[in-house]
């Protein structure tokens, strides 16, 4: 099997894809509890459910997996025999001076989740527009809680209001929009992600980006490879997280 890391997406050895591997609640397989009858799949107990192991499975025993649970949760290792994860092309930063971290949620549980604990999310756009998908959303943010609700209908494409005095009260609504409809494929990666703030952070502060959204380029050969900014530094503004661009060499050769 074959992982890219950039769009999270399994493919079996000959590239057709398998699926999508992403967690709801960004779990890592080191957070997921160990199982004591010896078998490698561990138990998540925020979700309640086995999560299986692929370290050791190959394309057929996946694919027929799947076919009798299409929602089964996996992971795999760095130390997975039959699997081979592709180098993203990028650079990471390090965080030598342990600023505050800033995380990346790429789902839309995973934000809303957050949003529930009382974190500032920053919304960013990822990769070019799908002109098609098997999914399709438009999402909104609550004006008071920061929580975060969604349609994939366009039937019901606006939130009901919690409390209709607080409409009648000031004429507008408590929703503001994050994202007009847009479609989701399974190869591509989901076309809306947040930047996630720590609670109390003060404007001006220097944060640490474990995974930068934005495609920032920081070198470039004239042959015309690149490589793009995978974290990094940032200042939060009060309103917006800003890059710092690290001074990078040009490469010439």
């Amino acid at each position: 099997m074959i992982f890219d890391a950039l769009t999270n997406a399994l493919y079996d050895d000959s590239g057709a894809f398998i699926k999508t591997v992403y967690c709801p609640y960004a779990m890592r397989p080191e957070q997921l509890d160990r199982l004591d009858h010896g078998k490698p799949d561990r138990y998540c107990s925020i979700c309640e459910t086995t999560v299986r192991c692929i370290d050791d499975m190959s394309d057929e025993q996946l694919r027929s997996a799947l076919t009798k649970n299409p929602r089964l949760c996996i992971f795999a290792t760095p130390t997975a025999r039959r699997l081979v994860y592709l180098r993203t092309p990028g650079i990471h930063e390090g965080n030598p001076e342990q600023l505050p971290v800033v995380l990346t949620a790429r789902s839309l549980p995973t934000m809303d989740y957050a949003a529930s604990q009382g974190q500032r999310l920053v919304f960013r756009r990822v990769g070019t527009e799908n002109e098609f998908g098997d999914r399709k959303f438009i999402v909104y943010r609550h004006l008071v809680t920061g929580r975060l609700w969604w349609s994939g209908d366009y039937r019901d494409g606006f939130p009901p209001a919690e409390d209709q005095r607080e409409i009648q009260s000031d004429g507008r609504s408590p929703w503001e929009q994050v994202a007009d409809w847009f479609w989701v494929r399974p190869d591509r990666p989901f076309p809306l992600a947040a930047y996630v703030l720590p609670k109390g952070l003060e404007p001006g502060t220097h944060v640490f980006i474990e995974d930068v959204i934005e495609d920032i380029p920081l070198e470039m050969w004239n042959q015309g490879d690149s490589a793009r900014m995978l974290s990094g530094r940032a200042v939060w503004t009060g309103e917006d997280v800003q890059l710092v661009i690290p001074r990078t060499v040009g490469i010439l050769g």
